[in-house]
């Protein structure tokens, strides 16, 4: 498989996504930096190239025609076509050259010229070197010898390797947009004459009086000002539990209202709604992030500074000892020409095109290959709970009688008996479990949910009918015929049942622990790496599932700045955290931290603040991820290795290191050493294996 079909095989791929950003990133959520380009507007910008590549590839076909490569004459030779070397040339330095010109402008704005500029140098002087050739030759018949063909190759395979980036960060990049699709398109508009009317959640004002009807999404932040419901904020706050909101209590946009209607008095809209501050805690965290700089962008800025310095030691040698300028010259644009970073260039987008695609064929689609840098460097591994290391939904672990009238069995009978018309989660869960284990439904009338509290329906059994009852501890607690006689279990979800006002039994729910949760914690542990569970969700709660997983620190009832600050703590400790949530609550610190992970099923807020997303949802993924980086880190290196000694040899040969031996680096040789450099790399690039 050629190079070019390792590139455009890895772009067709429909699931290829890879970012390579620069994190010292823009505050402006649409400005990008890729590899030195500012991309204002990343959606054109993949477009860009793609038109630029093909334009000059189509115009570099009569180039390789009408050249001499490698010592190999021209395959078409026609004193006819003597013109249109140098004009395709000259299209493709304005049209396929320009992107490398503005990443180099913004290098040298940046006073750090890069990769960047020493592909603009070596453009600009194998084009004008060859255009003086052509005319030497063309005009004066004078046999210089041009480096169109090179000339046009290097921004070929330039235009694609940033192709490559470029569309990967279209497809990957989309942060502002998707948290708005946490929220409903539309909303219901109370008017002063009490009507409703349906507008825009775009058009929704500060002091509006919303209706959120039951079981849809609330649309913005606001105050109830009439009504009783159950919120589910799991995604906002990362509480597994719902959330009683009445009069007078805050409620979220994003948020999903329960089974009773609400009235809400809109607080927040816009930038100033929670969910844009926890996109602007998530968008400032990345900006916030050291950007380390790997050696591919250590070597490049070295090589141009060296690459002028030897090209002028070049020119003032040949001079002074030749005492002619031309060889002098051309010597020195040797030097120039051959430090074009051909193999450099590609060193990372082809193992990052490889890679991507073997992590996505694991399930693992790694983002954010920079990432991976500081992977032996965590001393920390920070987990969410809900949703990460739990399954972020209930499930039934218990069920009793409290009265010997009634089997454990009769009483989860009448218990789904209640809640077969129920969407509550809780209901949701025990219906499940009740269908699992065969329990007979038994014919009921008269349901009606109890915002907050159960629910209360009529039960009939053997021809007898009960007035069943589902209410939670604080209610029956609340009942003077047994408060202080129940028992109150922080880190438990349970439902009563009152059968004609008679305590029956209860049911008892949690949000159970992943099965793969326990290795992946007892993995860190061995590794060395401090673990942290940080949540939302309450001490007791969050002590339990410590406990059972050994994780070595808790962090409780934490809101997402909270959270944010606890990363920041510990890496202004000087030390490297790896995150694992999917919830918006996450998104900040999954942003901050060194290395963010997510999962396909968690929000697309935390889904764009990671460097990973591990699409199988199972965490044994990032053990995965782990192994797979070291060794994707490890071929890059070794292809930055192969293009720092193609230049390390093919610099002083080009500077005439040899000629008092006899020996003088022609154009021939040096395109088969940069050809060389690049197959290499492309070669190497390709053995890694397929599994993980």
């Amino acid at each position: 498989m050629s190079i070019f079909q390792v590139i455009l095989k890895a772009q067709l791929n429909p699931w290829f996504t890879i970012i390579r950003v620069n994190n010292s990133q823009s505050q402006t959520s649409n400005v990008k930096k890729l590899s030195g380009f500012v991309l204002v507007n990343y959606q054109k910008r993949s477009t860009e190239f793609l038109i630029r590549l093909v334009i000059s590839l189509f115009l570099s076909i009569p180039v390789f025609l009408l050249s001499q490569i490698l010592g190999i004459p021209a395959l078409i030779q026609n004193p006819q076509f003597d013109l249109v070397v140098p004009i395709a040339s000259t299209l493709i330095f304005i049209i396929g050259g320009w992107p490398f010109f503005a990443g180099a402008i913004t290098e040298f704005a940046n006073k750090r010229p890069s990769m960047l500029s020493l592909i603009s140098l070596g453009i600009t002087v194998s084009f004008a070197y060859s255009t003086y050739a052509f005319v030497m030759d063309y005009v004066y018949r004078q046999n210089v010898v041009s480096y169109y063909w090179e000339f046009a190759l290097l921004i070929d395979v330039m235009l694609i390797g940033y192709f490559l980036e470029a569309s990967t960060l279209e497809k990957a990049t989309n942060n502002f947009a998707s948290v708005k699709n946490l929220l409903p398109k539309k909303a219901l508009l109370i008017d002063t004459d009490a009507t409703t009317k349906e507008i825009l959640v775009d058009d929704i004002q500060v002091g509006n009086l919303i209706l959120v009807p039951a079981n849809t999404e609330i649309p913005a932040d606001g105050v109830v000002v009439l009504g009783s419901s159950e919120v589910d904020e799991s995604l906002l706050s990362g509480e597994s539990n719902h959330v009683i909101k009445t009069i007078n209590d805050r409620v979220i946009g994003g948020s999903m209202n329960g089974n009773s209607e609400l009235r809400i008095r809109v607080s927040h809209v816009g930038d100033d709604s929670y969910i844009s501050q926890i996109n602007h805690l998530s968008e400032t965290a990345k900006n916030d992030v050291s950007d380390a700089e790997n050696l591919a962008d250590k070597a490049s800025t070295f090589l141009f500074y060296a690459a002028i310095a030897i090209a002028i030691l070049t020119f003032l040698g040949w001079f002074f000892f030749t005492k002619d300028l031309a060889p002098a010259v051309q010597m020195a644009i040797n030097v120039i020409v051959i430090a074009s970073p051909y193999a450099l260039g590609l060193a990372i987008p082809l193992v990052v095109a490889h890679s991507t695609s073997i992590g996505i064929k694991n399930n693992i689609l790694i983002k954010n290959q920079r990432a991976g840098q500081y992977i032996e460097e965590v001393a920390f591994a920070v987990f969410d709970k809900t949703g990460t290391l739990t399954d972020g939904r209930f499930s039934v672990v218990d069920y009793k009688s409290m009265d010997e009238k009634y089997s454990a069995d009769k009483v989860l009978q009448y218990f789904a008996s209640v809640e077969k018309n129920s969407s509550h989660p809780l209901a949701t869960s025990l219906n499940s479990y009740a269908k699992d284990h065969g329990i007979q439904i038994l014919k009921t009338k008269d349901f009606t949910n109890v915002p907050g509290i159960g629910a209360i329906a009529t039960v009939f059994d053997d021809g007898i009918s009960y007035t069943a009852r589902i209410t939670n501890f604080k209610t029956l607690n609340s009942m003077p015929k047994y408060k202080g006689r129940i028992e109150k279990f922080e880190d438990y979800t349970i439902s009563y049942l009152l059968l004609n006002d008679e305590l029956a039994g209860f049911v008892t729910f949690t949000d159970k622990v992943r099965d793969d949760a326990s290795s992946l914690i007892a993995r860190f542990s061995f590794a060395q790496v401090t673990t942290i569970l940080m949540t939302g969700d309450n001490r007791f709660v969050a002590n339990k599932v410590a406990a059972l997983l050994k994780i070595d620190q808790v962090f409780s009832g934490l809101l997402p700045d909270q959270k944010l600050t606890v990363i920041k703590d510990l890496q202004n400790a000087g030390h490297r955290v790896l995150m694992v949530g999917d919830g918006v609550n996450d998104a900040p610190s999954i942003a901050q931290a060194d290395i963010g992970i997510s999962f396909s099923n968690g929000t697309d807020l935390a889904q764009n603040a990671a460097d990973v997303i591990l699409l199988d949802e199972n965490l044994n993924g990032i053990e995965k991820y782990i192994r797979f980086t070291d060794t994707t880190k490890r071929k890059i290196n070794q292809n930055i290795l192969i293009g720092i000694v193609y230049n390390i040899i093919a610099i002083p040969l080009a500077a005439g290191i040899l000629a008092p031996f006899g020996f003088r680096l022609t154009p021939v040789i040096a395109a088969i050493l940069m050809l060389v450099s690049v197959i290499a790399v492309a070669l190497n690039s390709m053995k890694m294996k397929e599994s993980i």
